[in-house]
């Protein structure tokens, strides 16, 4: 399980998110929906240890720690930058499971 709980960051005088709170269970495949510049990459980011939290708490089940790169360590995330050619015939599907298996 992973809990973000009221995770805030920024580049320097950038705020780009703000108190975002949220839990992924264990098993579930969740995904980020929003426009250009909403933070999407900024929280997954976060998440994977590539960015630092300037405020909240990232959780999981083995641990609790407000440092990002403790939760990649702990292998609750994992962050994979996508290229256009990689696998183009996979589907939607198969390309969200494909961080389980690496």
């Amino acid at each position: 399980m992973l809990n973000v709980r009221h995770l805030s960051v920024g580049y320097k005088e950038l705020l780009a998110i703000q108190d975002v709170s949220f839990t992924v269970k264990q098993g579930e495949v969740v995904s980020l929906v929003g426009s250009n510049g909403a933070g999407k990459s900024t929280i997954l980011r976060t998440i994977a240890g590539c960015c630092a939290p300037g405020k909240g708490r990232l959780s999981s089940k083995a641990s609790r720690s407000t440092s990002s790169r403790h939760m990649r360590s702990c292998g609750s995330a994992s962050l994979w930058c996508r290229r256009q050619a990689a696998f183009r015939t996979a589907v939607v599907l198969d390309n969200l499971l494909l961080g389980r298996t690496l």
